[in-house]
C-alpha cells in the first residue's frame, strides 16, 4: 500500500518576500480602467494606502499631487487599450518615472507575465496593491515606450497605415461593380488604381461609354494594346452598378487624400537621436526619419541603427 502524505497540522505563515530588500521604497502602483483609476502607495513598511480617482484631466493632476504628497518617485501602471496614455503623459511631465505593464489578457507585451498571481478573487484595489508591492521590490518589467519625439511620428505613421488599409475595401467594391457590368478593367491594366486605371475610371463616371475612346486613355507604357483594352471595356452599363462604382471611387479618393495629408504631416516631424545603453563600451543610437522617394513623391519611414562608442557619446 502506498503511504499517505503527511497532513499539515495547524496553520502556517507564509512570507513570500522574506529575505528581499526593497529596490524602490518610494514606488506606487496604479490600475487604470475606463472609468476609474485606483492608486496605491506605501504608508510605511506594513501599510498601503489605496485611493480611487476619476479619469478626467483634473483627476489626473490630482493623482500627481497625491503622489507628490507621499514622496513617490516611480510609478508602475497596469492598463489595456489606450486608457493609460493621458495619465502616463501627465505623470511623466510632472517628473515621475513611469513604467507600463500591460494586463495579463492583453495581446501585446511580455511584461504581463510579471503580474500573474495565484487565481482567486480579483479587484482593482488588490491589483493596485499587488502592482505596488512588486514594483517596490523591483520585480516588474516595463513595456517599451519611445521618447516623446518618436511618439508623435509613430502615431502619424500608424494612422497613415490604417488609412491605407481602409482604402483596400473600396478598391474591391470598384472591381466588383465593374465585373458585374462585365467591364474587365482588371485584365486590361495591371492596377486599377494606377494612372491608366484611374483615367479610365474617371471617364466612365463622367459618362463616356465608347470602348475605343476609353482605351485611348492608356499610358504609352501599358502592356496591353489599345484594341485589346477596348475589348475588355465593352460591357453592360447598368445604373445601379455605376452608382456603386461612383460611391466606392469617392470613398477611395477621400481615404487617399487623408493618407497623403498624414504623410505630409509626418514628414515635417523633427526628431532627435535616441540613445540606449548597450553594454559598458557602447551606446545604441536609434534614428527614425522620413525620407522622400523621388520617383513616387511619397514618404516612408526609415530606421537606422548606429553603434557609437561610449567615448564618442
Amino acid at each position: 500500500m502506498s503511504r499517505k502524505g503527511k497532513r499539515t497540522k495547524g496553520s502556517e505563515q507564509a512570507h513570500p518576500f522574506a529575505g528581499l530588500s526593497k529596490v524602490n521604497p518610494h514606488a506606487a502602483g496604479v490600475d487604470i480602467g475606463a472609468e476609474e483609476i485606483v492608486v496605491c502607495v506605501a504608508a510605511n513598511e506594513s501599510t498601503q494606502l489605496v485611493r480611487g480617482f476619476g479619469n478626467y484631466t483634473v483627476d489626473l493632476h490630482a493623482i500627481a499631487d497625491w503622489l507628490s504628497e507621499h514622496e513617490v518617485k516611480t510609478v508602475a501602471m497596469e492598463s489595456t487599450g489606450v486608457y493609460w496614455i493621458p495619465l502616463f503623459e501627465v505623470l511623466e511631465g510632472r517628473g515621475f518615472e513611469c513604467l507600463l505593464t500591460l494586463a495579463p489578457h492583453a495581446s501585446a507585451g511580455v511584461s504581463s507575465r510579471s503580474l500573474r498571481r495565484v487565481s482567486g478573487r480579483k479587484s482593482d484595489i488588490t491589483d493596485a496593491q499587488w502592482i505596488q508591492t512588486l514594483h517596490s521590490y523591483g520585480l516588474l518589467e516595463s513595456s517599451f515606450r519611445p521618447q516623446a519625439d518618436l511618439v508623435g511620428l509613430r502615431s502619424l505613421l500608424r494612422h497613415r497605415r490604417s488609412l491605407i488599409d481602409h482604402r483596400s475595401p473600396h478598391v474591391l467594391h470598384m472591381q466588383k461593380a465593374l465585373l458585374q457590368m462585365n467591364i474587365q478593367l482588371s485584365q486590361a491594366v495591371s492596377d486599377v488604381t494606377g494612372v491608366t486605371g484611374q483615367a479610365i475610371m474617371r471617364a466612365i463616371l463622367a459618362g463616356v461609354r465608347d470602348p475605343q475612346e476609353l482605351a485611348a486613355l492608356r499610358e504609352p507604357g501599358c502592356k496591353k494594346s489599345e484594341e485589346e483594352i477596348g475589348k475588355a471595356l465593352t460591357g453592360t452599363w447598368r445604373e445601379e452598378h455605376l452608382f456603386v462604382l461612383k460611391q466606392a471611387e469617392r470613398c477611395m479618393i477621400s481615404t487617399l487624400s487623408r493618407s497623403r495629408s498624414a504623410t505630409k504631416r509626418s514628414s515635417v516631424c523633427t526628431l532627435r537621436p535616441v540613445r540606449i545603453g548597450m553594454g559598458e563600451n557602447s551606446n545604441l543610437c536609434l534614428r527614425a526619419s522620413v525620407i522622400r522617394t523621388a520617383k513616387t513623391g511619397t514618404t516612408r519611414p526609415r530606421k537606422s541603427v548606429d553603434t557609437l562608442s561610449a567615448s564618442a557619446g
